[in-house]
């Protein structure tokens, strides 16, 4: 490629158009799962995989959708997507007698393990369980969350997960039927084995009063591991949208305990939360209007105290609708290094999923993207940088894969080059293999390490390299001759390095030389590619314990 082709490349990429994925990501194998809904999924930082969790309807006479009802026996299943996008086989992680809906799942890359929390009807009263799952799938333990009866239900939770303390925060409403009280928001923090620290917490509830003013509901969580706080969002009934922030004990910061994010609106519901380290600025998105005909798709940048910054920007402005009951309940995910984040929705009229860049001063960046399905689920893979959007082609089918190019930051002043004419070239020839070598500072001998090596738009090999055995050879066929292509090795719980090499036909590099990668540097505890304080305070918090050396 030419410098002048690389500039306009960039040039594009600046301007903020949505690149799409070479293949194998650009034509991502599609999958049916029928009977299903709620569908949820956790990227895996260490393995490059993901795990998608939904409530399942084969055993359930009611189907999924249902409520409380006899014959109402819905179920959680899950199933690992590998980094090519394949779907493994699903299997069941909840599948008693007992109605079981709403999961949410957090990744825990300290013990390479999932948290998944849902709702389970116990008699007459829903309560809150998690489940600690390892990276096979294997459930390791159930916790009872809350233990509630005489219709005092716990409902829809919501999990974030602490890296630098190894903890869970887990958020959901209280429903307290038979009373005077209304819905209120709680929370328990759990260490990263699932042991509860301290009693449960009423975030929405007035200082001097029993109750919440109004049905509080629909809570979601975010740590901020820089600051070592979470923010906490959620829906506010007949006032707008609420939030507060707590420290890393569960502890409320702000006073007054709850701002708003959005007030004296229309009906908020689905809010939905994404943070970037970037500026340190969280973007919360929103549903505005709930079974009317006039609905609206916004989303409001925060700090991490949550103060509004700038205005609130409309993403979908339904003003000509065709029917009623639209409800597109956004979804959100941001890219951590430039502060992007990708808002997707369902488009009732259309019957089509809906996907919107904003940049880091929650600008629209590019154009909207149309895409068939509905109610995306949005995952930011921080190994190769992309969006996965999963989304359905209806209601309880989830099927369409995408993967997106994270958008980059906008330029301040626009360019619309002109790309030059694409010259016409020969079938290239193929490429064999890539033969590599790397170190690992402070591995035994005998150390096993699973790395991921991979260019930027695709992941070419994941496998176990011995540290006395640290030259290896992997094929290329996916790769154009004649192109440069910038390597990336990764492992955990090391930085990662990048090389740059000219892909010729035959092995590569020529004459039996290896691409070096030198030696990676250990110290990356938290998956950042970076070490900073939060790697210094995840050593001090393991070091020295017994069995360590």
């Amino acid at each position: 490629m030419t410098t002048k082709r690389k500039t306009i490349l960039k040039l594009l990429i600046l301007a903020g158009l949505l690149i799409f994925f070479l293949s194998p990501l650009l034509n991502s194998p599609a999958f049916a799962v029928t009977n299903k809904a709620y569908l949820r999924a956790a990227y895996n930082s260490r393995e490059n995989k993901y795990l998608l969790i939904w409530t399942d309807g084969r055993n359930s006479s009611e189907g999924v959708d249902c409520y409380d009802t006899a014959g109402c026996n819905p179920d959680i299943y899950a199933a690992f997507l590998d980094q090519n996008l394949a779907l493994g086989t699903d299997f069941p992680l909840a599948n008693s007698s007992k109605e079981q809906s709403y999961p949410e799942i957090a990744y825990n890359s300290r013990r390479n393990e999932y948290l998944v929390v849902f709702n389970q009807k116990d008699a007459e009263t829903f309560n809150i369980y998690g489940l600690r799952i390892n990276n096979l799938g294997q459930v390791l333990a159930t916790i009872p969350i809350t233990a509630e009866a005489n219709d005092q239900d716990q409902w829809e939770p919501s999990v974030s997960y602490d890296s630098a303390n190894d903890r869970y925060l887990v958020v959901w409403m209280g429903i307290d039927r038979g009373t005077e009280w209304g819905k209120d928001i709680r929370s328990q923090l759990l260490n990263g084995d699932g042991s509860k620290i301290g009693s449960i917490q009423y975030l929405s509830r007035d200082e001097n009063a029993t109750r919440a003013i109004d049905n509080q509901e629909r809570p979601v969580a975010v740590f901020v591991p820089e600051e070592q706080k979470y923010l906490v969002v959620w829906e506010n009934e007949s006032r707008g949208g609420n939030g507060t922030v707590l420290d890393k004990n569960g502890n409320i910061l702000i006073s007054p305990k709850n701002f708003f994010f959005v007030q004296n609106s229309g009906r908020i519901v689905y809010p939905q939360i994404g943070y970037s380290r970037l500026n340190r600025r969280l973007t919360v998105t929103w549903q505005e209007g709930f079974n009317v005909e006039v609905v609206k798709v916004k989303a409001q940048q925060l700090t991490t105290n949550g103060q509004k910054i700038g205005p609130t920007v409309i993403l979908d402005n339904n003003t000509s609708p065709a029917s009623q009951y639209q409800n597109p309940r956004p979804g959100i995910a941001c890219d951590p290094e430039n502060g992007s984040c990708l808002v997707g929705w369902y488009n009732w009229r259309q019957y089509k999923s809906n996907l919107q860049f904003l940049d880091q001063n929650n600008q629209i960046s590019g154009t909207e993207i149309l895409g068939l399905g509905s109610r995306p689920t949005i995952i930011f893979n921080s190994a190769e940088r992309y969006f996965l959007v999963i989304k359905s082609d209806n209601p309880t089918q989830f099927k369409t894969i995408t993967a997106l190019a994270s958008s980059g930051p906008t330029p301040t002043t626009s360019s619309n080059p002109t790309p030059e004419p694409t010259e016409r070239q020969s079938s290239p020839s193929s490429a064999n293999n890539l033969n590599f070598k790397v170190e690992f500072s402070g591995a035994k001998e005998e150390s096993a390490i699973l790395i991921n090596l991979g260019v930027k738009n695709k992941n070419l090999r994941q496998q176990v390299l011995k540290k006395k055995n640290n030259r290896q050879s992997i094929p290329l066929s996916n790769l154009s001759v004649n192109t440069e292509y910038e390597f990336t090795l990764s492992a955990f719980p090391f930085l990662s390095v990048k090389k740059t090499l000219t892909v010729r036909e035959g092995e590569n590099p020529a004459q039996n030389n290896a691409l070096d990668f030198g030696t990676l540097k250990t110290g990356d505890l938290n998956s950042d590619n970076q070490i900073n304080g939060l790697d210094w305070s995840l050593m001090k918090l393991n070091f020295g314990k017994e069995g360590d050396e």
